[in-house]
């Protein structure tokens, strides 16, 4: 029953500013009040709009069993409202739009203009590409991390090789200090084979 929309024009200003996102609660006819702003299909436009309740006739009052409701804009200095106040004021609250409870979308319950301004960012051809460049340009960096890492990651199998070739099969460690030439070559074995069983890599056993 919540509805999220966004503000495209200045009648309601200061309330609401434009590109403003309002949201919009589906509520019973019979709790509206005087005073809500009220969201509605405007059938002359084609198109949803929030105004300000000024009136209710009841559907005792109305003739056919329904409520009825009088709206209009409150912003006093409006572009768009010029025509309806004869070019004076430019007041919205000369403009006012009848219609019956069939036509009710809800009664707005709270606003955002950050919200709506990210919703306006997002719909232009900028902000559609800001959209498309940031998992692009994650992509990339994070694949050059990677290849940067596989660069500089020495071959574990030559460094152990090496070393034990180096210290001549021996170890500072005192347990490699006892082990047989037997031994540390059944252990170098056994490093190299797990160090390429973790790398995906199978060893010729001749090599």
């Amino acid at each position: 029953g919540l509805s999220v929309l966004v503000v495209q024009t200045d009648s309601m200003e200061p309330v609401y500013p434009v590109n403003c996102t309002v949201f919009v609660q589906k509520v019973d006819p019979s709790e509206i009040k005087i005073g809500d702003d009220l969201t509605f299909f405007y059938t002359t436009l084609n198109y949803p709009m929030t105004h300000r309740c000024s009136e209710i006739i009841t559907p005792a009052d109305s003739g056919d069993g329904k409520y009825h409701f009088t709206v209009h804009g409150i912003n006093t200095d409006s572009d768009q409202c010029e025509e309806a106040s004869q070019g004076e004021t430019r007041d919205c609250t000369y403009q006012t739009q009848p219609f019956p409870e069939d036509y009710l979308i809800g009664k707005v319950v709270g606003k955002s203009v950050v919200l709506g301004g990210v919703f306006y960012f997002l719909t232009q051809w900028y902000g559609l590409l800001t959209l498309l460049l940031i998992p692009t340009m994650y992509l990339v960096v994070t694949s050059v991390i990677d290849i940067a890492k596989a660069v500089k990651e020495p071959d574990e199998a030559a460094v152990i090789e090496g070393e034990i070739k180096e210290n001549g099969g021996e170890n500072s460690n005192s347990a490699l200090k006892n082990m047989s030439e037997e031994d540390r070559k059944r252990l170098k074995e056994e490093l190299l084979n797990q160090m390429l069983e973790e790398k995906g890599i199978k060893r010729n056993e001749e090599d």
